[in-house]
C-alpha cells in the first residue's frame, strides 16, 4: 500500500566540529520522536520541514548520526524511495522518516500524510548519539539538529522534541521546546507531538517583573558600606530559567550605557559606595532597576529606587585618632547600654550574612560588674542611648568581629564630632584593650591613655601607688619551682590590675590586690625568671607605662631583695612571702676560728685560672689576677674567668702586702672549701707576689643612703657564710659604704684598731644582753604611703 525504501546506505557519522559551515535551513529537521512510542521504545521518527515557497524533492539527500550504530560508530542514512519515485515535501509542507521495521505498528496514523513519509533503517540513540545533519548529495550542509543531549522531549510521557517558529540555530537548546499538543496519531495514543503537521502552538510569556526589596527606596547610605542590593525573584510563565541585568546611575532614566552587568540569575548584587563615587562622582541621587529575562522576553522591575550616599566629614580631633582609608562607616541608633564598652545598636550590622546586634568599643576595656568603677563607666556610656552614632569599623574581615564567643562588631563610635572611645580613656574610666586594628592609629590613643595614668585619674589613682615589695631570685634549691616576685597595694582600695605587665607578663584578667595587701606572683605563673646575676624587674600600666621597678645585683642563695619603708632595697635573711618584710643580716664568724692545718695532695704548684679552683680542692696552686677588693685579711683576684677569694691565715704569720685595686699579684695556695665559700689559702710570705702595680686611687668613703649602696653594702656582708653557721642579727639601720678599696695600714695603726674594735664588740654585746633583742622593721599598713 505504502512505498517502502529498498535500498539503504550505510556512511558513517561525522564528528561535531565538521558542521560548522552556516545552514541554508530550506529545509530544516522539525521535529523528533527520539525516545519512540508507549508502546515501542524503536517507533521513532524524524520529520522535516520545507521552508520556502516552493517544493523540493529531497531524493538522495543523507541525515548523518540517524542509522544504526555499527563497530561502534553511528551511521548515515540515505533518503531514497526502492521504486526511485522522488521523495518530494511540498511548499510550506512536511515529510516523516520513520523506522522501517514498525511501519505496521506506528502511532503514527500514516493515511493523513501520505505520501509524505519514508521508512528507513532509522535508529535514534536517548543520549549520546550525536547531531544530527541533513546533506545533499553534494555535501553541503542544509540544517543541524543537537543531539548529544536531546535539549527537549519526555522520555516518561513520550512527548516528542519540536523547532520553534521560526527555527533558529537547531545546535542551540533555546530553539527547540516539548511538544504541548498531540495531533496525528492514532486513536487512543498518549503520545504528544505533531508528526507530518505543523508544531505545537508556543505561547511565550513575559517574565514577571522583579521587585526591588533593598536598600529602600530614598536609602541613605554612608560612604565606605559594602552595599547589597536585592530584589524578589522573577517568574517565567513557561517555567524557562530567568537571568538578570542590573542598572545603576544618576539619573531616573536608565539606559544601556548604566549596564553594571548582565546574565546573572542571583537575586542580589554587592557593591561598596566608595566604589560607586569612585565610577560615577557624588552625585545628589543614584538610581537603580533591574531587568528580568526569558532569553527572550525582558520585563523592567516594577519601579526604580533611588538612595544617597552619605560623606562624613569629620574635624581634625576625629582624623587623628582613625584611619578612614581601612575603614567603612554605617550609621546606628543605639538601643541598649550592655556595659560600658559594649552596647546594641537598631539596625544590626551585617557581615557574611550574619547580623551583629551587639558592638565592642576598640581599644578601650571598662571594669567589669563588681569591679570599681563599673557604674561611673556604665553611666558615662549611658548618654549615648538613643542617639545617633558613626560607627568606624575596619574593612578587613579578620578585624570586623570580636571573639566568636560574642558575636560583636567591634567598632570606633564618633559622637557629636568627637571619638567616644578616647574620651572613656580620659576621663580614667577604661583600660587598653590589646586588639590589633587597622582604623586604629595607634600612638594617638596610646598617648591619651598615658596621660590619664600619669594624671592618675579615675582608675589609675588607686593603681599608681603599687610598688613591688619583695622578690626571691636564688631559692635554696630549684630557682624554677622557688622564685616569686610580691607586689603591695598601699592604698585604701581593692585594685584591679587585669592586663598590667610584670616585665613582659600580662597579669590576668581579673586580678585584684585588696587594700593594704599583697600579691606573690610564682615563677611558674609569671615565666618571669630571675637572674642570679643581677637584673632589674618592672611593674607596668596596661599600655606600656612604668609603675615601679627595682635593680639588684648579685644574689645570694635563701635571701630575698626586700623594699624598706624608705624605698630603698636590702637583702635580708627572713623571707615574708605576702607579709610585711622584716629585715636581718649576716654577721660572719672570724675564719681563724677554723683555722685548721691542710697538707696539700700535691707539691709542685698548678697553674689554674682564677675561676677553675673549685676543680682543685685541697691542691696546691697557682694563680695570677688583678685585684678586684681587698679588706682585712683577705682579698680577690680576677683574670677574667671569674673571682677567687685569698685568705690569709692568722697562724701563717704572713703580712698581707699593700695591695690596690687592679694591682696583679701571683699567689701560691692550697684550695679550700669553708662553709659554702670557696677560698685560697697561702702559706708562706713569697706565696703573694705583686707583678704589676695599678695607679693608686684616692679612697673616698661616704655614708651611703642610695639603694645601690645599700645592695654592695648588704652583698658585701652576705656573700661569705654560710646560712647555717652563720649568727642571724636584726637591724634597721643603714649602712655606711666604703667607696674605694682600703689601703694596708701599717702594724701600729692596725693594732691599734683592733683593740678599738674588741671594746666596740664587747660594748655592743653589752647593750644586746640589756636589751634583748631588737623588735624588727615591718613593712605593714603605711608601706609606701608615700609614694607617687
Amino acid at each position: 500500500m505504502f512505498s517502502i525504501a529498498l535500498s539503504l546506505v550505510f556512511l558513517f557519522g561525522v564528528k561535531k566540529a565538521e558542521a560548522q559551515v552556516v545552514p541554508t535551513h530550506e529545509v530544516v529537521i522539525n521535529e523528533l520522536m527520539w525516545m519512540g512510542s508507549s508502546g515501542d521504545a524503536y517507533d521513532e521518527w524524524i520529520e522535516l520541514k520545507n521552508t520556502t515557497t516552493k517544493e523540493i524533492d529531497i531524493t538522495g539527500w543523507i541525515i548523518v548520526n540517524a542509522g544504526k550504530n555499527v563497530g561502534g560508530s553511528k551511521t548515515s542514512i540515505l533518503i531514497a524511495r526502492a521504486d526511485s519515485t522522488p521523495c518530494s515535501i511540498p511548499a510550506g509542507g512536511y515529510f516523516v522518516i520513520l523506522n522501517a521495521s514498525k511501519l505496521a505498528t506506528t502511532k503514527i496514523d500514516l493515511i493523513n500524510i501520505y505520501p509524505h513519509f519514508l521508512g528507513v533503517n532509522l535508529s535514534l540513540a536517548n543520549s549520546g548519539n550525536g547531531d544530527l545533519i541533513l546533506r545533499k548529495p553534494g555535501g553541503e550542509i542544509i540544517d543541524q539538529a543537537e543531539g548529544d543531549i536531546w535539549p527537549e522531549g519526555d522520555n516518561t510521557k513520550k512527548y516528542s522534541m519540536e523547532r520553534n517558529d521560526p527555527p533558529g540555530d537547531g545546535l542551540m537548546a533555546e530553539n527547540w521546546h516539548t511538544a504541548a499538543d498531540s495531533i496525528g496519531f492514532m486513536p487512543d495514543s498518549f503520545e504528544k507531538g505533531t508528526p507530518g503537521l505543523e508544531n505545537s502552538l508556543i505561547i511565550n510569556n513575559y517574565p514577571t517583573a522583579p521587585i526591588l526589596t533593598v536598600p529602600l527606596n530614598n536609602a541613605n547610605l554612608l560612604n565606605g558600606d559594602e552595599v547589597e542590593f536585592s530584589w524578589q525573584p522573577s517568574i517565567d510563565p513557561e517555567g524557562q530559567e530567568v537571568s538578570y541585568e542590573f542598572y545603576l546611575g544618576c539619573s531616573d532614566n536608565l539606559g544601556i550605557n548604566d549596564l553594571i552587568d548582565s546574565g546573572f540569575s542571583e537575586t542580589s548584587y554587592f557593591l561598596e559606595t566608595n566604589n560607586i563615587i569612585d565610577d560615577y562622582g557624588v552625585c545628589p541621587k543614584y538610581y537603580w532597576k533591574i531587568i528580568a529575562s526569558d532569553g527572550a522576553l525582558e520585563t523592567e522591575s516594577g519601579s526604580i529606587y533611588s538612595f544617597t550616599i552619605f560623606v562624613p566629614v569629620y574635624p581634625d580631633e576625629v582624623l587623628e585618632f582613625v584611619n578612614l582609608e581601612n575603614a567603612i562607616i554605617r550609621q546606628v541608633q543605639v538601643s541598649r547600654i550592655i556595659d560600658g564598652d559594649t552596647i546594641e545598636v537598631t539596625p544590626g550590622l551585617e557581615f557574611g550574612g550574619i547580623i551583629y546586634p551587639k558592638v565592642r568599643l576598640l581599644f578601650v576595656d571598662t571594669p567589669e560588674e563588681g569591679e570599681p568603677f563599673y557604674e561611673l563607666a556604665n553611666d558615662f556610656t549611658g548618654q549615648l542611648l538613643g542617639q545617633i552614632v558613626d560607627l568606624v569599623i575596619s574593612r578587613k574581615t579578620d578585624e570586623q568581629i570580636d571573639d566568636p564567643r560574642y558575636d560583636r562588631t567591634l567598632a570606633v563610635i564618633i559622637f557629636q564630632n568627637k571619638v567616644f572611645n578616647t574620651q572613656l580613656l580620659e576621663q580614667g574610666l577604661a583600660s587598653y584593650y590589646d586588639i590589633d586594628n587597622s582604623v586604629l592609629i595607634f600612638n594617638e590613643w596610646l598617648a591619651i591613655l598615658q596621660q590619664a595614668q600619669k594624671a592618675k585619674i579615675g582608675l589609675w589613682w588607686p593603681t599608681s601607688s603599687l610598688i613591688l615589695s619583695e622578690l626571691l631570685p636564688d631559692p635554696v634549691g630549684l630557682d624554677s619551682e622557688g622564685e616569686w616576685i610580691e607586689i603591695y597595694n598601699p592604698s585604701d582600695d581593692r585594685v584591679v590590675i587585669s592586663r598590667f605587665l610584670l616585665d613582659k607578663y600580662p597579669i590576668l584578667s581579673g586580678t585584684s590586690i585588696a587594700p593594704k595587701s599583697f600579691l606573690v606572683l610564682p615563677r611558674s605563673q609569671t615565666e618571669t625568671t630571675l637572674n642570679n646575676t643581677g637584673d632589674t624587674i618592672s611593674l607596668f600600666f596596661p599600655g606600656g607605662l612604668l609603675i615601679n621597678e627595682t635593680i639588684y645585683s648579685q644574689s645570694v642563695e635563701g635571701l630575698s631583695w626586700a623594699r624598706k619603708v624608705d624605698g630603698t632595697w636590702a637583702w635580708t635573711t627572713t623571707l615574708t612571702k605576702g607579709l610585711p618584710n622584716i629585715f636581718t643580716t649576716l654577721i660572719e664568724e672570724d675564719e681563724n676560728t677554723a683555722d685548721v692545718t691542710i697538707i696539700p695532695i700535691n707539691t709542685v704548684p698548678i697553674e689554674i685560672l682564677t675561676g677553675d679552683f673549685e676543680n682543685f680542692e685541697n691542691k696546691l696552686v697557682k694563680v695570677t689576677g688583678k685585684v678586684t677588693s681587698t679588706s682585712g685579711d683577705t682579698f680577690y683576684l680576677d683574670d677574667g674567668s671569674g673571682e677567687v677569694k685569698i685568705y690569709i691565715q692568722e697562724k701563717t704569720g704572713i703580712d698581707k702586702p699593700e695591695m690596690h685595686k687592679n694591682d696583679i699579684f701571683e699567689v701560691t695556695g692550697i684550695v679550700d672549701l669553708y662553709g659554702k665559700t670557696w677560698r685560697i689559702l697561702p702559706q708562706d710570705q713569697d706565696d703573694i707576689k705583686l707583678i704589676e702595680e695599678a695607679a693608686i686611687v684616692s679612697v673616698t668613703v661616704k655614708a651611703s643612703t642610695t639603694k645601690k649602696a645599700s645592695v654592695a653594702s648588704t652583698i658585701s656582708k652576705a656573700i661569705t657564710p654560710s646560712i647555717k653557721s652563720a649568727k642571724a642579727v636584726e637591724t634597721s639601720k643603714p649602712e655606711t659604704e666604703v667607696k674605694a678599696e682600703n689601703i694596708k695600714s701599717p702594724f701600729w695603726i692596725q693594732l691599734t684598731k683592733a683593740v678599738l674594735g674588741l671594746v666596740a664588740i664587747l660594748l655592743i654585746l653589752f647593750v644586746i644582753k640589756i636589751l634583748r633583742t631588737p623588735k624588727p622593721i615591718t613593712i605593714g599598713g603605711h608601706f609606701g604611703d608615700d609614694e607617687t
